[in-house]
């Protein structure tokens, strides 16, 4: 039923919610808000209550350190991913999925990779 507010009645960090909308703000990854709506007083009035857990942000970024026949791959966003090339390596480089490390390319030659979380 329109009309209600929403209060936040449990919660690990410091959220704020708009009592109108329920439009939440101040929210960081790992906290967990504890959300209650109620209608309108009345003759119906009725409450629920909706428990949102806040989930990191996807980071997929990395640095490739060079070799000389290719790179070693450091991850400085979420572990866990898969690494690929872009465009396939015509000089018979080949990439490790799990570490990214490219080895057997040409020394000087620029790979395109992807990682994806």
């Amino acid at each position: 039923m329109a009309g209600g507010t929403y209060v936040i009645t449990v919660q690990s960090g410091a959220a704020t919610i708009d009592g109108v909308t329920g439009v939440l703000s101040g929210y960081v990854a790992g906290d967990q808000i504890t959300i209650q709506y109620t209608t309108p007083a009345g003759a119906c009035q009725n409450s629920s209550t909706q428990v949102v857990n806040v989930i990191p942000s996807d980071d997929a970024s990395f640095t490739l350190i060079a070799t000389c026949d290719g790179g070693t791959a450091v991850i400085t966003g979420l572990a866990g991913g898969t690494f690929s090339f872009l465009n396939a390596p015509t000089d018979g480089a080949i990439i490790d999925p799990v570490t990214g490390t490219v080895t057997g390319g040409t020394n000087g030659t620029n790979y395109d990779i992807d990682y994806t979380t």
